[in-house]
């Protein structure tokens, strides 16, 4: 009996350990973005009451549709808790109105746009916290100005899934903008737009483009997984990119700007893109400093490029109050950067610390239901015999 006790009390040592070995290969640690998973809204109708399509184009259809207030100011009205599916058309079209609403807590889905908003007075549109969803456009304003979106998730559109057009001074906050075939927001015609701190992933072409647009802010924003620029300038002045972070544009760089004037692009982290960022011709005088650029390389005649190309007139890679230049990873720790480009330009500062922290290694949990069972083998391994066992040992 001892012998056979023995045996056992191998064989079962010898489970524990392959099963600590195997659990402990398959939940090895891993290297992935730390923000390679993004946590949409919850996409859900539930709770929400089914609407028929809203079609708005007077002050007085508000009435019509018997919306109550509190859109301010002046209590004018509300578009709250509805469900539209607009299988022939627009959700909720709104457009030559003078008072205030707000549009908010909604699911749309429509043949066409989720919600257009055209030719409303300014600082009278609110659309906030709703869902636009397999559409064309989630979200389009068209000569609205001072209008707020915030707060919405726009994914699964055909088209843009935030598109603005003569409408000056909107802001566009706290976005979730996911997985639209073409642009993530758009803006175009359009000065004083802010953009601030949204969530873009896996939008096929551009995830933010400003287009003959001037004196706007981009700022703080999350952009990955791309197959194109994460942000595209183009035919701009006066744009301000800052804090924004962007990882994974598999064919692009992360920031073009093109036939764009007195752009400012600071403190911006490029990561994993295919180039860091491009200037291309007839862009002048932009200013790009303390930006971290990790990892963005692309090849030519089978050798990797460096970081960044300059192609326009008169741009300045450095900020000229400190001195101070950009953190490239692959900067050798001597000299100046030299940027590709006819330009023949070069970051004469470069940096030896990242000025915003790269995306780095996210380890997988272990799964600590396999823990308990082998926990409870181990205390029975070394458990002390009791002495009831000792006893009917002897009698046999």
């Amino acid at each position: 009996m001892k012998i056979k006790r023995i045996k056992i009390k191998k064989n079962m040592y010898g489970i524990l350990v392959c099963s600590v070995v195997f659990f402990s290969v398959i939940y090895a640690p891993y290297t992935t973005p730390a923000l390679n998973t993004i946590s949409l809204k919850q996409i859900s109708p539930l709770n929400l009451t089914t609407h028929e399509v809203i079609c708005i184009t007077c002050d007085q259809n508000f009435t019509d549709y018997s919306f109550p207030g509190a859109g301010t100011p002046g209590d004018p009205y509300r578009i709250e808790n509805l469900k539209i599916d607009a299988t022939a058309g627009i959700g909720i079209r709104i457009n030559g109105t003078t008072v205030n609403f707000v549009i908010r807590n909604c699911y749309i889905e429509a043949l066409s746009h989720a919600i257009e908003i055209k030719d409303t007075s300014e600082n009278t549109v609110v659309i906030e916290n709703n869902v636009c969803i397999n559409s064309v456009h989630g979200i389009k304003l068209v000569n609205s100005p001072k209008t707020i979106v915030n707060n919405n998730n726009c994914s699964y559109n055909m088209g843009t899934a935030i598109y603005i057009e003569r409408s000056d001074y909107s802001e566009i906050e706290n976005n979730i903008i996911s997985t639209n075939i073409e642009y993530g927001v758009y803006f175009r015609e359009s000065s004083y737009i802010t953009v601030y701190n949204n969530t873009l992933t896996s939008n096929s072409l551009i995830s933010i483009y400003s287009h003959w647009s001037n004196d706007s802010a981009i700022l703080n924003n999350t952009c990955m997984h791309s197959d194109n620029w994460f942000i595209y300038i183009r035919n701009s002045e006066y744009i301000v990119s800052k804090y924004n972070r962007l990882y994974n544009s598999t064919k692009w760089e992360g920031i073009l700007v093109s036939d764009s004037a007195n752009c400012l692009i600071s403190y911006n982290l490029i990561q994993n893109c295919e180039g860091g960022i491009h200037l291309a011709m007839e862009s002048e005088n932009n200013v790009f400093h303390h930006n971290t650029l990790v990892n963005n390389h692309f090849t030519i005649l089978g050798e990797d490029s460096h970081q960044a190309s300059d192609w326009g007139i008169g741009n300045i890679w450095y900020d000229t109050t400190s001195n101070e230049g950009n953190y490239w990873d692959d900067w050798d720790g001597e000299g100046e950067y030299e940027l590709l480009g006819e330009s023949n330009s070069a970051d004469p500062y470069p940096l030896s610390e990242p000025t915003m922290e790269p995306f780095g290694e996210e380890k997988a949990s272990f799964p600590f239901a396999f823990i308990l069972p082998i926990l409870v083998i181990t205390a029975l391994l070394f458990k002390k015999p009791k002495k009831i066992r000792v006893e009917k040992s002897i009698k046999r």
